[in-house]
């Protein structure tokens, strides 16, 4: 599964896949629409046409899955909330999954929607993470929700899982989740050999954002992969280099992204020991100074003037 790569880097097969980006944008806009009127839940099974647009999201990204797996990816990762699950269905789309994963020995990374009942319930933007053997090592709900994420979505618990999987350990954070250093330094702590970012952005901040993700890379010392739907997905060595990028925003129907991703050596680095301290001490220091230098000045003019 391991493969050398220049400097004798162990560097593994990843796959980023985004789903049809034109249906799944109105797809979700007639979700949020949808969840403003009462009997959501009900409601939304009798749209036979949401229901087909659903549908025919969900069997895209299985079929790209699918053929990738066969292509010989360990390791694949769908952006941030790419499939859309009724809560209902949810048991047999993992059971799906999991048999994909199992069947190829490759671990899967897979970003999706959840539809809850009952009416009028928020709805969870999550993440599972399944082994090579189809065990599910973690599930996870996006908690650094964007304004107006509120609205729709459940927040979920501040942490960024980390387990261990048949590639080494990796560490998952969902778009936005990634933009706290401190959160993610607490995962890096545990020394992932992969950074995951499961996204979805907008033009006006491509590639902006996903260029944030090569600061994690350095502050931790981990590759980074980001998938990201409407935006630029890529892959970042532990030193913040580029290893690869595409542009979900260049295709009407999503992307396969595909690289070669350079194992972490597991290195500690100087903010993963201290963390935001030397800048926090450097605030400090500059206080104590301004400080400093104001009652300097307000003594200095007060005994001036007490001799004129």
């Amino acid at each position: 599964m391991l493969e050398s790569g220049q400097n004798q880097t162990e560097t593994i097969k990843v796959t980023g896949i985004t789903p049809d980006r034109i249906i799944w944008d109105d797809t979700i806009q007639q979700l949020f629409d949808q969840w403003e009127k009462t009997g959501f839940y009900d409601q939304l099974a009798e749209q036979s046409v949401l229901v087909e647009q659903i549908n025919r999201i969900n069997e895209g990204l299985f079929l790209r899955t699918g053929q990738e797996l066969e292509r010989g990816s360990s390791l694949i990762s769908w952006s941030e909330g790419a499939s859309i699950v009724l809560e209902q269905e949810e048991k047999a789309f993992l059971r799906r999954l999991q048999s994909l994963s199992a069947a190829h020995g490759a671990v899967l990374v897979v970003g999706y929607v959840r539809i809850n009942a009952p009416d009028g319930a928020k709805m969870d933007n999550q993440v599972v993470i399944i082994d090579a053997d189809g065990t599910i090592k973690a599930e996870y709900s996006k908690f650094s929700l964007v304004p107006g994420e509120e609205r729709y979505f459940h927040k979920g618990e501040e942490a960024v899982p980390v387990v261990e999987t048949a590639i080494g350990k990796i560490a998952v954070a969902i778009c936005f989740d990634a933009d706290f250093p401190h959160r993610i330094r607490e995962a890096g702590l545990h020394n992932p050999d992969v950074f995951i970012i499961p996204s979805s952005d907008w033009e006006s901040i491509t590639p902006y954002h996903t260029e944030i993700s090569a600061f994690r890379a350095i502050e931790n010392q981990m590759p980074v992969l980001r998938v990201t739907h409407s935006g630029m997905s890529a892959v970042y060595d532990a030193k913040g280099r580029k290893v690869s990028e595409m542009n979900d925003l260049d295709s009407d129907h999503g992307i396969v992204f595909t690289a070669e991703l350079p194992l972490s050596d597991r290195k500690h680095t100087v903010y993963k020991i201290i963390g935001d301290l030397l800048p926090l001490l450097c605030g400090a220091a500059s206080l104590l100074i301004l400080t400093i230098t104001v009652a300097v000045t307000i003594i200095s003019k007060v005994r001036k003037a007490r001799t004129t």
